[in-house]
């Protein structure tokens, strides 16, 4: 039996629009007019057909957490989509992130369906709440959640130029009974990693352990297998079992499923999916440098173009990948050509153990007739064989009747 880790998608829309966001792309391709080339409005598949594919391929499933990913989930437009979503999925239990911005009305609204959310994570942007009314809207929306009982923490990113002013919202929140965490920051698109790696260790210590991923295998939620779903982009659908190594394991529309092993680091860091067979399919930085990567959505993209020193060390990575995936190839190559070559040479000494003993058998059939023939001889050279041959031919030509006479008598 399992426990499952569910990612479901909403629509990638946000009101913050923070530059180091996962999905900063999507803002880049908007203000460029062309998001629509990669990112879509509307999910290719629906919350009904989720809770069948659910029930089709994880029927063992003792325990669903689920987590809604994508975009903002008090974003006006995304409110009725989310509501619908908690509504519809039957066995899920809801952990939910919010930058905590939207109108109280849709938080209230959550704290109606208490009994489905198992907590609410409210992230503290704060290089992106600058406005006052919106500081005062978070305060007063974590207020409320947090009264109605619903398990509540306030989250930031580490910013170690801003620890000291962190470390004092951190009192103000826990003076209320709120949680207060602190999470590593990744960086642009949470992949340059350019800050984290100035941590010191005491940053490190006030890291909350859930985003650590301290031991040899990764998991968004300690003792819960990861089921990431795609959703509102070109491969939206496809299921995933980590983020960091876009191996498709299966896909919703499809109906499809691949149960895989488990998720393993690296000693790069880098993230592993342990399945039979790997199959990429996604739409990270790093996929576009993939030799396996569909093209589909990526044909008027120049990966030579890619010059942003942000994207260096994702596309070193990437680069680095893909050169370690051709070597291994190449040495899986090289290892079936040794083994069919060791075939071959098992296979020509095992035929000329058979020659061999062939040959030896024929040797012993020739000695036999050898022996054979050497006897006929000596019988043929008898006196006594001689005579009794003699003995039984016909006469000689001088005792024979003269029969050149017969037609004269």
């Amino acid at each position: 039996m399992s426990r499952y880790y569910i990612e479901y998608p909403i629509p990638i829309r946000c009101g913050l629009k923070c530059r180091y966001c996962f999905h900063a792309e999507k803002w880049e391709l908007e203000a460029a007019g062309k998001a629509d080339s990669k990112y879509a409005e509307v999910c290719p598949f629906t919350p009904q057909q989720y809770v069948a594919w659910r029930n089709k391929y994880l029927s063992d499933g003792t325990e669903f957490l689920c987590e809604l990913h994508g975009g903002e989930i008090s974003y006006s437009s995304n409110q009725n989509i989310v509501l619908d979503v908690i509504d519809t999925l039957d066995k899920e239990l809801f952990q939910l992130q919010t930058n905590g911005t939207g109108d109280s009305d849709f938080y209230r609204e959550l704290i109606l369906r208490k009994d489905k959310i198992n907590r609410i994570g409210f992230t503290y942007h704060r290089q992106m709440l600058t406005d006052v009314t919106l500081i005062e809207r978070f305060v007063d929306n974590v207020t409320i959640v947090h009264e109605s009982g619903i398990k509540t923490y306030v989250k930031e990113l580490l910013f170690p130029d801003q620890k000291d002013t962190i470390l004092k919202h951190k009192r103000y929140w826990e003076e209320r009974g709120v949680e207060f965490r602190l999470q590593d920051f990744k960086g642009y698109r949470g992949r340059d990693f350019s800050t984290m790696i100035t941590y010191t260790a005491e940053d490190w210590a006030l890291i909350d352990s859930e985003y650590r991923h301290e031991s040899n295998t990764c998991s968004c939620r300690d003792g819960y297998k990861q089921i990431l779903i795609r959703g509102y982009d070109i491969f939206a659908g496809d299921v995933l079992a980590c983020w960091n190594d876009p191996t498709v394991i299966g896909s919703i529309p499809k109906d499809t499923y691949t149960p895989y092993q488990q998720v393993n680091i690296l000693q790069n860091g880098e993230r592993d999916v342990a399945v039979q067979k790997k199959v990429y399919r996604g739409s990270y930085p790093y996929d576009f440098w993939h030799p396996n990567i569909e093209a589909e959505g990526f044909k008027n993209l120049d990966k030579n173009q890619i010059t942003d020193a942000k994207n260096k060390e994702v596309i070193m990575l990437a680069r680095y990948q893909e050169m370690s995936d051709a070597l291994t190839q190449n040495q899986q190559n090289i290892n079936a050509e040794v083994l069919q070559v060791r075939h071959l040479i098992q296979g020509g000494e095992a035929r000329l153990r058979e020659l061999e003993a062939e040959g030896i058998r024929l040797a012993g059939k020739a000695e036999m007739l050898n022996e054979v023939i050497s006897m006929n001889r000596q019988e043929t050279a008898d006196p006594v064989a001689v005579e009794a041959v003699r003995a039984v031919r016909p006469a000689s030509a001088e005792c024979r009747p003269n029969t050149a006479h017969v037609g004269e008598a």
